[in-house]
Parts: C-alpha cells; structure tokens; sequence
C-alpha cells in the first residue's frame, strides 16, 4: 500500500510541474500577444518602405516580396494566438516561418548585395518568429536576439537608418524577453507551490479517508466475531466493545460503555481479576484466565480471556471467549460419572477395567455373575485369572504389543473369545475392548457378555449355512419345506399362507407356530435382499425364532432379542430386516402385534367394509443395535380379515414399469372378502402375475390371509339369579369384540332375557338353561332354551312409561336393543328364545 503511494505521488508531482508550465505559458502568452502583433505590423510597415528605398528595377519585385512576406508572417502569428499553443500546428507553422525568413533573406542578399543587412533581417525574422511562437525554449530566443543585437552594433558606423530601426526592434525584444523570463520564473514557483499544497491537502483527504474506511472494516469484522473484544480505558471503563459481548450479557454497547469493567464482574470473582490484570500492566505475560461475567437477567456467563496492556496508550485490550456451556458440560460430565458407577452396578453385562500391568481395577455385579468370583476376591488379581490356556500366557504380550504401537485389533471392536469361571468351567463370551490412555496411566475397559446359548445357535445356524452352500440344488426344497409345510389348525380361523422366490431361495420367510393351545403366533420378515445370501440370512433368522419363541413370549421382546442378536451379523453384510411378529388368542379374537419396520399389514373390517392400516412399531432389523419396539392390540370379528405381506406384492412391475400399488391389492379384497383364505390368497397371486406378465419378478412375494370364522359357545347353567353376572360377564367378554357400547347393551338385554326365564319360567324353582352364543359377521344371537312354564309373547303388551311399578319392561328392553327377538314353545324341548344383535358402526 505504501509502494503504491509513493507511486501516485510521483505521478502527481510530475504532473503538476506540466500542469504550472502549461499555465504559465498561457499567462505569458496573454500578457505579449499585443507586443508581438505591434512587432509584426511594425515589421510590415518597415519592409514597405525598405522596398521603396531600393533602385527602382528592384522596388517592384523587393516590395511585392516583402509585403506578401509579411502579410503571411502577420497571419501566421495571429493564427498561432487563435489556436491556443496546439501541438499540432505550432511547430509546423514555426518551422514554415523559418524557412520563410531564411528564403527572405536571401532574397535581399541577392538584390542588395548587402550580407550585413541581410544577416541582421534574417536574424530579426527568425528571433522575432521563434519568440512568438515558443513556449518553452526561452534561452535559444534570448541567444539569437542577443546574436542580432551584436550584429547591428557591430555594423553601425556603416549602416543607415534600418540599423536604428533595427536597434530598437531588438531592445523591445530582448527587454520583453528578459521581463517574461523573470516573469515566469516567478510564476512557475508560485503555482507549483499551489499545486504542491493541492496535491499535499488532496493526499491527506485521501489518507483520512482510507483510515477511516480501515477503521469501519475492522469495526465490521470485530461485530462479526463470536468471540468478545473490549478496550478498557484507564478510567476503568470501557471505551470500545464489539455486538458479541453484548449478545452474550444482554447489555446494549452504551449500557457496557456507561458501566466500570470490575461491576460487570462477579463478586466472587472481582480480586482474582484485579489481580490478573494488575500483573498484566507490569508487563508479565498471562494469556489466557476465567472468569465469571454478569449478566443484565441477573445470572452469570463464563469467559475465557486473554489480555494485553498498551503501555503508551493506558489501555487494556481483552478478547475472550464464552466458555459456559463448557462449564455447564464440565458438570454434566460429574454427573454422568456418578450415573455411570451406577450403571456399572446395575449393568447384566460384565464390566472390568484393568492397568497396563493387566491387574484387575474394576469388577462389577455382571462380571461376578459371569465369573463366579466376588469383586473382593478379583480386585488386584491379574486378569488372566479369568482366561483359559493358552490366552493366559498371552496376554500380557497383548499388552506389551499395544505399547510399542502395535494395536490389536480387537480394540473398539466385539470379538469372541473363551474364559473361565471359578469352577474352571471355560465358556464363549462377546468381548468389547476399549482404551484410555490418561497422563500417567493407561486403562483397558472389557466390555463381557456370556454367549453360551447365543454361540450353540450360530454354530447350528453355521452348519445350516454350510450346509447350504454345498447344497443348492436341494436348499429350495429345504427352503420350500419349511414355508410349505402343513399349516396348523386354527380353530375358529381360516388361514392361508403363499411364498414365491424371485430366484431360487427367497429372502422373504414366515413362520406359524402354536405357542400353546390357545394363541398362535405368525411372523413375515422380508430381507432387504434376495438369492442364496438372503436366503442364508433368512434360515438364520427363522431358526432363531424357532429357538427363541419358546423362551420370549412378547412380540417386542422378540423383536429386541432379534435385532441384537442378528445387528452385528447384518451390520457387516450392510442389509435389514423388516419383520412383523402376531400372536393371536383363538379364545378371545385378540391380536398382539410389533412390527419391525415392516408396513405391509392391515385388517379388513366386515362390518365396516373398510381398511386399517397397521403401522410399523420400530425400525428394521439390523438397523440400530438399541432399537426399542413398542406393542399394539386389536381384535378380529368373525368375517374380518388379517392380511399380511411383502412389498413384493405392491412393488411388483408390469412391462411399462409400473406398479401392482395398494389399491389393487385392497380392491380384490373389497371383492372378494366373503371367499376362503386360500381362495384369497390365489385371487392376489394371480392378479399380480397377469399384472406383471412379461416382465421379470424382481421381488420375492409372500402372502399370509386369517380370516375370522363365525363360531358358537354353549352353556348350560342353573337357573339361578346368583349364578347372572359370571353368565353375563362371559356374554360380555366375547361381545367386547365389537365395541364397548355394542357390548353394554348386549349385556343389558341378555341380562332381562335370563332374569325373565329364572323368575318366571321357573318361577324361582330349580331349573337349568342351555345357552349358545353365536358371533357372526353381522353381530352376536343367542338361543336360550328352559323347560319352565310357557306364555304367549304376543299377548304381552307394552309398559306404560307413567307406571314404573308396571311388569313388561324386560321384554320391551329386550325388543329395544335386539334387531330380533324371536319366542317359541314345544312340549318336547320347552321354551326357546332367539335373540339377533347387528353390529353397527358408531
């Protein structure tokens, strides 16, 4: 930047030495413009009668000569006046007067034969010429008019009255030139001093300016910067801050300027800082220091600073940084370690920190489960006391191998590995490894798991991979077997289950199994893959639900147990598992299910003749290792539908590229409801393979349909009024399927019903009543059936509302809130009642 100014002040300073000769020029110009038109019209007037003087052959040609001589000086002169000094016709026409003086004077010489006048009117044209029209060359003029001068002194004892005249012309030219010459001088000091002051007063404008715009710049970046910047005069207060700081106190820049540094201060604080900054004023070097800042809300901020000390200018520059959340985290840091020691007691997991010496630093709770030593007994002790040969022997060099930068490369991984109990028992555990490297130590936390079960599964499922990968041709088979096998009979159900292979083995799979009598558990998992590794993938996983689902009952625990067992698994072959897990009481028509990420399930209502989507209850399988699942319930009614099903139903592509969709799939089950599972099931196969005809199957397809079937429950209880509410409260449980408010009013009506024939059919004598319960697609009927005393239900009339001691309210609420109440009596039989509930949605 300096470079460039000295620059321009070079440039500046020539211009304004060009710029005051200019100037000047034109001012001198000015001043002689009328001398040099008098000069040339003398000059005229003096070749006419010089012409006249001379013989008469001559005068004519001499006088001609002469006065167009002049006439063409005269307007060359006045043209040069006019024209302003322009470069481009002065020299030219100077040049042409030259050579018109040089060619005039020969001329003389030749008619008078006269050399000294003619060198006198030569040297007369050509200064008084040169004079005119320079503007510069003051010197050369003043020389030659000098020349002529001594000329004509030197010839005047023989010269006649031309010479005077001559004399004189000369004395006016030299007398004008020393003048302007003087004159200029004069005035070429004084305007370049001018322009000098211009020029100084312009740089310093300039000079102002540029630092002002530096100051705003540097102004602009501190506002910027997150970090807090302050000048701190030496009256205490403070002179200059940037916004951070008063974002960060709250305080506007003219509350910070009107208030002393040390009162924004904390109290606790305020002697530390006086003293840090006492030190920095005489001059010890102290970089960086905390502190606490108060707040306009009344809290406090913490700041890390740093500080330096003008000490010509009494000021202290500060710049610090806002380290609150670092405290703040400091903290919560204390907080978690005392949570963590908390953990670490309560954790199933074996948890054991040991030194670099191997000995045993901590032992929780897991680890004396695992191990069956106490934490007593294993502080201290190496930890090869939980190793089986030959690792016991090794590990140590383990360690040693670390140090010299040899890293294991177990560290921050889940590895394998053997150890042994106190009973010398040696058995499979999950090691996760992980190092601490502190300022004088390092530590080494294990992380163990007891893998017993866990192992004797992989190693069943390794030998089915094995065994697979040497047995293509019969794995589909196997595979085939496995999803084709006989489907277990569902009692009040009708089910129906369809896989079909993109390839030869599916990554899709589903399982039936009977958890006991009464509940059966269906599962869908499709593997984001297909061909033999999905497949492989696919047996690992069905096996392990075989295994599993006798021990872990909940759908959501499975799931868990799934997803941690399978994550490391499928983590490494980068795939997941969406996976929808059903288990349904045959006795009551509910429904448990979590679903994995799986979307692909909903029921069909028959009564409502709609749609309910189920929705996924947690991530895939295989996609976060501490995924959760929740659990939700719902009820099937008999013609209700439970479809469950892969994406490669909906996803499957026809030649256009597009797809089966949803609402495909929906409208043939809106068609179809009231056929068979199995005929269900083939209705959808067969659309989607005439949708996609012609194009490849990309997807494996697998298909489960339940269909809800009407069913019948009998009883036969005593005619008794103690023995009502356990009937009732069965009625109900099985009319609760439908809703809350359809199963109240059920219980209200059946309740009038059995009152009516323990009171008045048998009139309170021992008796028994038959009862069955029917739950149809359309709602719920029973038949009661007694053998007490018959009645004419035609004859009983309605009660009057105004006489609420009047008899008939039973069979007036029965007709209420039963679509059909139907009474007959045979002598062989007894009474019979028919009783119709239709299901209506609210």
């Amino acid at each position: 930047m300096n470079d460039r100014m000295l620059r321009d002040k070079e440039d500046i300073e020539f211009d304004v030495q060009d710029a005051a000769k200019l100037a000047i020029t034109k001012t001198v110009w000015n001043s002689i413009r009328p001398v040099s038109l008098a000069l040339s019209g003398l000059f005229l007037f003096f070749m006419i009668i010089h012409s006249l003087l001379l013989p008469e052959n001559m005068r004519l040609i001499m006088t001609g000569f002469a006065g167009a001589t002049a006439l063409i000086y005269f307007g060359l002169s006045f043209l040069v006046q006019r024209m302003h000094f322009s470069e481009r016709w002065t020299y030219p026409i100077g040049v042409f007067i030259l050579v018109l003086s040089l060619s005039n004077s020969l001329l003389h010489l030749y008619l008078s034969k006269d050399i000294i006048q003619t060198t006198n009117l030569m040297l007369a044209i050509f200064g008084a010429g040169y004079f005119i029209l320079s503007r510069r060359w003051y010197f050369i003029s003043l020389v030659i008019i000098i020349t002529g001068w001594v000329i004509i002194t030197l010839s005047l004892p023989n010269s006649d009255g031309i010479v005077h005249f001559s004399i004189a012309l000369f004395t006016v030219s030299l007398l004008s030139t020393l003048f302007n010459f003087l004159r200029i001088n004069s005035l070429f000091t004084v305007e370049k001093l001018r322009l000098t002051n211009e020029y100084q007063w312009d740089q310093l404008q300039t000079n102002i300016l540029a630092l002002e715009a530096v100051q705003q710049e540097l102004e602009r970046f501190l506002d910027l910067s997150i970090d807090i910047f302050g000048i701190v005069g030496a009256d205490g207060y403070f002179s200059k801050v940037n916004s951070a700081i008063s974002k960060t106190l709250g305080f506007s820049k003219d509350e910070l300027i009107s208030k002393p540094f040390m009162d924004l201060v904390h109290p606790e604080d305020r002697s530390l800082t006086e003293g840090i900054i006492q030190k920095i004023q005489t001059g010890s070097t102290m970089k960086f220091f905390e502190n606490r800042f108060i707040t306009k809300g009344g809290g406090h901020k913490w700041f890390l600073w740093s500080a330096a000390f003008d000490t010509k200018g009494k000021q202290l520059y500060v710049i610090g940084h806002d380290i609150t959340q670092l405290k703040e985290n400091q903290l919560a840091v204390e907080e978690r370690e005392k949570q963590l020691n908390a953990i670490l007691s309560t954790a199933n997991d074996g948890i054991i920190v040991i030194n670099e010496s191997g000995i045993i630093q901590t032992f929780n709770r897991g680890a004396e489960r695992i191990f069956g030593y106490s934490e007593r007994e294993a502080i201290g002790k190496n930890v090869n006391l939980l190793m089986p040969a030959p690792d016991s022997q090794k590990h140590q060099g383990y360690i040693d191998a670390y140090f010299h930068k040899q890293k294991s490369n177990v560290v921050s991984r889940i590895t394998q590995r053997e150890g042994k109990r106190k009973n010398g028992e040696v058995f499979p555990m999950s090691l996760s490894l992980s190092v601490v490297e502190l300022p004088d130590n390092t530590l080494f936390t294990g992380i163990l798991r007891d893998i017993s079960e866990q192992v004797r599964i992989e190693n069943e499922l390794k030998l089915a991979k094995e065994r697979l990968q040497h047995e293509l041709n019969l794995a589909a088979k196997i595979q085939a077997n496995l999803m084709e096998r006989t489907i277990l009979e569902f009692k009040n159900f009708d089910f129906n289950a369809v896989n079909m292979p993109a390839r030869y083995l599916s990554g899709d799979f589903y399982d039936v199994k009977a958890l006991n009598p009464n509940t059966y558990q269906l599962v869908l998992g499709d593997l984001a893959g297909k061909g033999i590794p999905a497949a492989l993938l696919a047996f690992s996983t069905i096996s392990l639900l075989q295994a599993e689902s006798d021990i872990v009952q909940s759908p959501k625990d499975l799931l868990e147990l799934l997803n941690q067992t399978l994550y490391s698994e499928l983590d490494q072959a980068e795939v997941f598992i969406t996976l929808f897990i059903a288990q349904v009481d045959l006795a009551t028509n509910q429904v448990n299910y979590a679903s994995a990420g799986h979307g692909e399930a909903f029921l069909w209502r028959y009564a409502e003749k709609k749609i309910v989507q189920l929705q996924a209850t947690g991530l895939p399988v295989g996609v976060e290792f501490t995924e959760t699942y929740r659990e939700k319930q719902c009820n099937l009614r008999p013609g209700d539908l439970l479809i469950i099903y892969s994406d490669g139903i909906t996803e499957a592509t026809n030649t256009l590229h597009d797809q089966f969709g949803f609402e495909q799939l929906t409208e043939i089950i809106n068609t179809n409801y009231d056929l068979s599972a199995s005929t269900i099931s083939n209705k959808i196969i067969d659309q989607v393979k005439q949708f996609s005809e012609g194009h490849e199957q990309d997807d494996d397809i697998t298909l489960l349909v339940m269909k809800s079937l009407p069913r019948t429950m009998e009883l036969e209880i005593p005619g008794k009024i103690a023995i009502l509410d356990q009937v009732l409260s069965t009625i109900h449980e099985y009319a609760d399927n439908y809703s809350i408010d359809f199963a109240n009013e059920v219980e209200l009506a059946c309740s009038e019903a059995l009152t009516n024939i323990f009171k008045h059919a048998y009139q309170s004598k021992p008796g028994m009543v038959q009862i069955k319960i029917h739950l149809i697609p359309e709602g719920m009927a029973f038949d009661f059936y007694d053998q007490g005393e018959s009645f004419e239900l035609d004859l009983v009339s309605d009660p009057n509302p105004e006489d609420i001691y009047e008899s008939g309210y039973g069979i007036f609420i029965m007709k209420q809130i039963f679509d059909e109440v139907f009474y007959e009596f045979d002598k062989e039989s007894g009474n019979h009642w028919r009783l119709n509930k239709l299901f209506r949605e609210k």
